[in-house]
Parts: C-alpha cells; structure tokens; sequence
C-alpha cells in the first residue's frame, strides 16, 4: 500500500519552517536595510563636509582675484 505523505501533520511541518525562513530572511534584510542608510547617511555626512570646504575655497579665491583686481585698477589708473 501507499502511505499518504501530504498529511495535515506534513503540511503543517512544512508551512512552520517556511514561515520561520521568511522570518529570518525578514530580519536579515532589514539588518542590511538598516545598516545601508547608516553607511549612506555617513557618506552624504562626508560629502556635505567635502562641500562646505569647496564653497569656502571658492570664497577665498574671489576675494583673492578681487583684491587682485583692485590692486591692477589702482595700479593702471596711477600709470
């Protein structure tokens, strides 16, 4: 005779494990999702700062320019 392998008790075995492997899987990716913003919220941090220190280089390289520029305005209009 056939023993009958999908019995209620089977279904409900393998129903409990896949339920558990997608629990599992859930945690792990929102570990991983987690763990990813933190690292890109770190990155946008870094280029923020490597920004800011652009900007002020450009600051200071107009006022630069410009004190240069009046120093050759002055220096043409005494010639």
């Amino acid at each position: 005779m056939v023993k009958k392998i999908f019995t209620p008790k089977y279904i409900a075995i393998v129903l409990s494990i896949g339920t558990a492997a997608l629990i599992i899987t859930s945690f792990f990716n929102e570990a991983e999702k987690r763990r990813l913003n933190q690292r890109y919220e770190q990155q946008i941090e870094q280029h923020k700062k490597v920004l800011n220190e652009l900007q002020n280089a450009v600051k200071d390289s107009q006022e630069i320019l410009d004190s240069l520029n009046g120093r050759l305005g002055l220096q043409e209009n005494s010639k």
